[in-house]
């Protein structure tokens, strides 16, 4: 699960690499805010799948406490 979750994270930086630099080649100020919002929202997803993976880290951290 962790390996699926890091290569999401790989994939997403990669989206937020290219549309980084699609969104300064743009020189219409109305396209250049459209690719940033899709930026904001690779960024959001990115965060999410950031805390999956440290909630799973920290979940196992417990369990082998536990255990």
């Amino acid at each position: 699960m962790t390996d699926s979750h890091l290569e999401k994270a790989r994939t997403i930086v990669g989206t937020l690499e290219l549309l980084q630099e699609f969104s300064v080649q743009q020189q219409e100020p109305v396209k250049r805010s459209l690719v940033d919002m899709v930026i904001l929202e690779k960024i959001t997803e990115l965060n999410s799948v950031l805390m999956t993976l440290g909630n799973d880290r920290h979940i196992k951290k417990i369990e082998d406490t536990i255990l």
